[in-house]
């Protein structure tokens, strides 16, 4: 089956619907095709198929540069129709853990990938 996911388009979706200012803005990467760009960012979204159905895993903690590190998959995959909400929770979440100028991926190393995963995961149909 041939993938109708639009990386960019979806990024677009996404960050459109999420308030952040832009101090507390965090790297978005999306891949449609497995290409590797979702595994370095911060927020990392990998479109997938689930029996014709459009679902995507997240990974987050991923870093692009000279401090390289690979994102961790925070969960299950999340359905079309409720990953902006998750995507904005991600956000929020690290809007009310951070510390004044911290980026992140330093939030999440302070507080943890489970104080996220439960951000994100709550209240899902999926």
């Amino acid at each position: 089956m041939t993938s109708t996911f639009d990386g960019v388009e979806h990024s677009r979706c996404v960050q459109t619907r999420i308030s952040a200012p832009t101090d507390a803005a965090a790297a978005f990467m999306t891949s449609g095709n497995a290409c590797g760009h979702h595994h370095v960012g911060n927020i990392g979204i990998l479109g997938v198929d689930k029996k014709g159905e459009e679902f995507y895993q997240l990974s987050i903690g991923g870093e692009p540069g000279e401090d390289a590190r690979i994102g961790r998959i925070l969960g299950p995959s999340v359905a079309r129709a409720e990953i902006h909400w998750v995507v904005q929770r991600l956000t929020q979440c690290y809007q009310q853990h951070r510390l004044t100028e911290e980026a992140f991926n330093q939030t999440l190393d302070r507080v943890g990938i489970e104080v996220f995963k439960s951000a994100a995961y709550e209240g899902l149909a999926s």
